[in-house]
């Protein structure tokens, strides 16, 4: 995750982007949530991904012996079940279809920190919200059905974050109600930079 950061960041440096609004979905998001904690952001669009690391490094390394070929495939097709496209209309369904072209070895990369060291990537992920709760960085994550014990952890972990439920999408609710998500990304232009400083060495 770290290396994808870096090469998000130099992506934007390249176009002269300042302190951008990050929108991300699924895991997405959470390359834009730890950017946000590394460079100057004016906030962040988290699309329908959780962001408590120990229940999924829990199930990701239970699954990490199958993420090779040939038995990659059937690992992959309970994952996407879970992701209930049937509940799309129709469109949807067919643009989340054509854009998901996973592999093993791209699972295994974007997995490897919760799977090779999770009691380290928990802690980072635990710094990191402290950070954008002292920065009060601006973090809108938008949801297709969360739990109570989702916006629990919310109200705990992020308190100053905005949780928006757009049903009838499973995990792709910017697909279900692409109207009422784009009017979520208009209220973005009103967001201003969050503070940000280098974080002092410890």
């Amino acid at each position: 995750m770290a290396e994808t950061v870096e090469r998000v960041h130099g992506a934007l440096a390249e176009v002269g982007f300042v302190a951008p609004v990050l929108v991300g979905h699924s895991l997405g998001a959470v390359v834009a949530t730890i950017y946000a904690t590394e460079w100057p952001v004016t906030g962040v669009v988290n699309v329908d991904q959780p962001l408590e690391v120990e229940p999924f490094a829990t199930q990701a390394r239970a699954v990490a012996p199958a993420l090779v070929e040939p038995g990659f495939d059937q690992v992959w097709e309970r994952y996407w079940a879970s992701m209930e496209i049937e509940l799309l209309p129709p469109a949807g369904q067919q643009v989340a279809r054509a854009a998901s072209r996973p592999s093993a070895e791209l699972v295994r990369g974007y997995w490897a920190d919760v799977i090779e060291r999770p009691d380290e990537t928990s802690a980072w992920a635990k710094r990191g919200r402290r950070t954008l709760c002292q920065r009060q960085t601006p973090y809108e994550a938008v949801i297709g059905r969360p739990s109570e014990a989702e916006r629990a952890w919310y109200a705990r972990e992020l308190p100053h974050a905005v949780v928006t439920e757009l049903p009838g999408g499973g995990h792709f609710p910017q697909l279900a109600e692409p109207e009422r998500f784009a009017e979520r990304l208009r209220v973005t232009a009103a967001w201003t930079e969050a503070a940000w400083r280098v974080p002092a060495a410890a």
